[in-house]
């Protein structure tokens, strides 16, 4: 039950930031179990995926008939199925077979001309817009959604801190999220950088309470791009505000659902008194 509520979560977190968005869901361990397991684990899944719930998960249908796609990352088996599924189905999608104006192919290359760069600021593509005869907001606008339909960038329009910003580099994303969501025992900081600039405290609140501060994003963002990478995480749910604290010395504080934990009472005697929900 835990485990289906934790992808209940994400599923309807990508429905509701990418309806139209076609989703797999892939199985590992697939070297671990046999056959009748696959039919367990696909009869507990379809009680939370349906079609008229989750309408763009894409079934398994050709050979297993099951609403997911088993794969083993140990011997690679069914790795090649999920290739040719989402082959077949990226194929399907409307702006793959878009025609593309040249401007629009030329403007994306000067986006990558500095392949150290992870991200772009979107004065920056107006301006090597206009060098490609691009001159309007509303084209430069058609060019990024669609770049960003095919994956090839990563741009947020909902607000105006997520707009100015073109992700480049996925796995700067990937990385920024993950120096707050993470497993605390498989993913250590280094406790003595942490301490020298005081933020021991700071780091325990997060780990135990599941409330991180201000103080404690910007120095592991290293004060770059904290404010986007904040809306971007409170508008796919991944923290929200937490004013329970109150402010202290200027201070402000997020929860992270994902580290929320029921806390374990060592006497016995008690009910549990502190149970995060």
């Amino acid at each position: 039950d835990e485990s289906l509520e934790y992808m209940k979560f994400w599923l309807n977190s990508v429905k509701m930031h990418a309806r139209e968005a076609p989703l797999l869901i892939v199985g590992t361990h697939l070297d671990s179990i046999d056959a009748s397991q696959l039919k367990v684990v696909d009869k507990h899944l379809r009680k939370l995926v349906n079609k008229s719930r989750f309408p763009q998960v894409i079934y398994n249908s050709e050979d297993l008939d099951l609403v997911f796609f088993p794969v083993s990352n140990l011997n690679r088996a069914g790795i090649n199925e999920v290739r040719k599924k989402l082959d077949e189905v990226a194929f399907k999608q409307r702006f793959v077979n878009e025609k593309i104006p040249v401007r629009w192919i030329k403007c994306l290359d000067m986006m990558f001309e500095d392949e150290s760069a992870s991200f772009i600021y979107m004065k920056d593509v107006r301006t090597l817009g206009k060098t490609v005869e691009i001159t309007s907001m509303e084209e430069i606008d058609m060019m990024l959604q669609l770049f960003h339909d095919l994956g090839m960038i990563i741009h947020f329009t909902s607000t105006p801190t997520l707009n100015d910003i073109v992700t480049l580099s996925p796995q700067w994303l990937i990385d920024g999220l993950s120096k707050i969501i993470r497993d605390r025992e498989l993913h250590k900081y280094n406790a003595k950088k942490i301490r020298d600039v005081g933020l021991e405290d700071e780091v325990q609140k997060m780990f135990e309470e599941a409330i991180v501060s201000l103080d404690l994003m910007e120095y592991f963002w290293e004060h770059n791009t904290v404010e986007f990478l904040i809306d971007l995480m409170k508008r796919t749910l991944l923290i929200s505000d937490w004013a329970f604290d109150g402010q202290h010395d200027g201070n402000s504080f997020f929860l992270v659902p994902s580290l929320l934990h029921e806390q374990k009472n060592t006497n016995q005697n008690k009910k549990p008194t502190n149970v995060h929900r």
